[in-house]
């Protein structure tokens, strides 16, 4: 019960975001795949071809509809990213120690990767969501020797995602060669598949190389494709990682010695290999395995390890208690998503010279090092620490929060909270308090069940079919293209038309260049004039020093010559000084109004532009 209450009071859901956007779009696609023929994230191929995924979840999404069947699976695959991370613990960690692990997973970063854009258990909807379930569940079942079982989850998680199953099956690979050593003899695939890619046509895309214009393009917008590119407090958030678990590797026991080891040996390969096939080399199959996606399974691993191997550190001998603070200085000084401090390295490297440096210099010296780096660690980790909660994120308060925790310090201190609650359980627990506790969790299983929907009005607005087939009240034709202003999902869910241009449709770029470069192509032709003559970019993607403009008819229009008759309608969240073909403001309390206008009236209109130069690709932000 108490686990139930944490994950979901830590993962509240917030809707249809994020990648989910994507998969929402995929499967309204399957359902009816002629309005979106068009849209730049299906027109050349996606990475939907990869997954089976959509078309499971368009049945249920016919049932249920959008909205409710996204929030049911959502809710499914947190509670089976439990079930799993639990049988797994089951097989790796004594008894004592498999909860304090699994509180771990829910209360502390789930972040991995470069830019903390990815996580595991996530709070909505995408083929991660079962496909790391079914990862840790096949290692569980490894573990325990049950092979076929491990395999046929495995390849279940293929099949759904097959970017994290990939690293699953390194590690397993490495699991059984440190038993049986003929299993290395796998290694002669990838050299007979180079070896095959010279001689056979067929084999060609094994060393296609991305072309410069569209590794660029990649580059500036899929900023998670190359890990390279990513800051200082990446890598040291992803060495944090690598140091937990080779610390408890030391420490642990036979067979949790030899996952640990299959899980480092993995993410230093398939890290190693990545940045030399995408970052180096610039293969473009290379690029798309984003072989780095081992970090999830390693920040599981590290993360789940951090109680068991903090206890195991205490219980050394009494003179080893320096040591084990300069290791919780360390972990701490790593705990922040992709701002790992970067005193971390010299408090891990302070950790493993420990014994030598004990010996030369005296206690008071030492004891000065420990408080220094705590210190340190402690102005660090205490302004961040909101950060750490669900509620301190920039997707929403949950509205339970403001009424009841004002300051929000207590959420801040919710995980010391629950840890020095069990330790006083543990130690003073009696049939009395069980009685007194099961129904309190009971009442706090309900209540955080109860507020865990945390979507707004205007999300369910967007997902629940609550509008009609016209809610702009005219009749937009299938092959229509419509620019929904800063929305991509609106232009899906509600009008049920392709979309000409957004951000998150070129999500997948590194998959398929010619969406690369029609997406960029298409950005272009909305750098525009307004009525004074001004540029105005009305998308801008990551890394352009431009800034997204709010059109004016002028702007709008010229967007619509420039497109040459493909983009149709424009939805925008603001009226214009022109009449709007249509007017669309839910009923659900959203308190949102839409404006849709169609480009054929902006063309007949007398509206006219100060100036009517073409736009050029790097104009000054205004």
């Amino acid at each position: 019960m108490l686990a139930v209450v944490l994950l979901l009071l830590f993962h509240p859901y917030h809707g249809i975001l994020h990648d989910s956007t994507i998969y929402a779009g995929q499967v309204l696609a399957l359902l009816d795949p002629a309005p979106f023929a068009h849209d730049l994230f299906f027109a050349y191929g996606s990475q939907a071809q990869f997954s089976l995924f959509p078309s499971l979840v368009a049945h249920l999404v016919q049932t249920l509809g959008l909205g409710n069947a996204f929030l049911w699976l959502t809710l499914a695959g947190l509670l089976a990213f439990v079930i799993a991370s639990w049988g797994l613990l089951h097989q790796l960690l004594p008894e004592s120690s498999r909860f304090p692990a699994l509180l771990a997973l829910l209360l502390l970063p789930a972040s991995y990767g470069a830019w903390g854009i990815l996580s595991y258990a996530e709070p909505f909807l995408t083929g991660r969501s079962f496909a790391e379930p079914l990862c840790l569940a096949a290692l569980a079942a490894l573990v325990a020797q049950r092979r076929t079982l491990a395999g046929l989850l495995g390849l279940a998680a293929l099949a759904l995602h097959p970017l994290q199953a990939g690293p699953a099956f390194v590690i397993g690979w490495l699991w059984l060669a440190q038993q049986d050593r003929r299993w290395l003899h796998l290694l002669w695939l990838p050299t007979l598949a180079a070896a095959a890619c010279f001689a056979l046509p067929q084999l060609s895309f094994l060393t296609a190389r991305m072309d410069a214009l569209w590794f660029q393009q990649v580059w500036d917008r899929n900023l998670v494709v190359f890990y390279s590119q990513s800051g200082v407090g990446d890598w040291n958030y992803l060495v944090k990682d690598l140091f937990v678990a080779a610390v408890a590797a030391r420490h642990a026991a036979p067979a949790l010695r030899r996952y640990l080891h299959s899980v480092l040996g993995a993410s230093v390969m398939l890290f190693a290999l990545g940045l030399l096939l995408a970052d180096g080399l610039h293969l473009a199959w290379g690029a798309g395995l984003q072989l780095w996606r081992v970090h999830w399974l390693l920040h599981w691993t590290a993360t789940a390890m951090l109680p068991w191997l903090c206890v195991r550190l205490w219980r050394q001998p009494a003179h080893d208690k320096l040591r084990l603070l300069v290791f919780v200085c360390a972990v701490v000084l790593g705990l922040m998503p992709s701002a790992a401090h970067p005193m971390f390295m010299i408090a891990a490297l302070l950790y493993w010279v420990w014994p030598w440096l004990s010996q030369r210099v005296g206690m008071p010296l030492q004891r000065t090092l420990v408080v220094l780096c705590l210190g340190v660690a402690m102005i660090y980790v205490l302004p961040n620490t909101l950060a750490l909660t669900p509620w301190g994120a920039p997707l929403g308060t949950m509205r339970w929060v403001d009424a009841l925790m004002q300051p929000r310090l207590p959420a801040a201190l919710s995980l010391p909270t629950v840890l020095a609650t069990l330790w006083f359980w543990q130690r003073y627990a009696t049939a009395r308090l069980y009685w007194i506790a099961l129904p309190a969790l009971f009442f706090a299983a309900l209540f955080s069940g109860y507020q865990w929907d945390q979507r707004s009005a205007l999300q369910r607005a967007f997902t629940d079919p609550m509008h009609d087939a016209q809610p702009f009240g005219i009749n937009i034709a299938p092959d229509a293209q419509v620019l929904w202003l800063g929305n991509l999902l609106p232009a899906w869910s509600v009008l049920h038309r392709s979309h000409y241009i957004q951000q998150q449709q070129l999500s997948g770029i590194v998959f398929n260049r010619a969406t690369s470069i029609e997406g960029y192509r298409r950005k272009e032709l909305l750098h525009v004039k307004d009525a004074q003559g001004k540029d105005c970019r009305i998308v801008v993607f990551p890394k352009e020093p431009f800034i997204a403009c709010k059109p004016d008819a002028a702007a709008v229009r010229q967007a619509c010559e420039n497109s040459r008759n493909k983009l149709t309608y424009v939805v925008l969240y603001y009226p214009l000084n022109y009449p709007a073909a249509g007017i669309w403001a839910p009923d659900n309390g959203a308190e949102s109004t839409y404006y849709l206008y169609a480009c054929r009236e902006l063309a007949n209109t007398g509206i006219t532009i100060q100036s009517s130069a073409q736009p050029t690709p790097h104009a000054p932000a205004p």
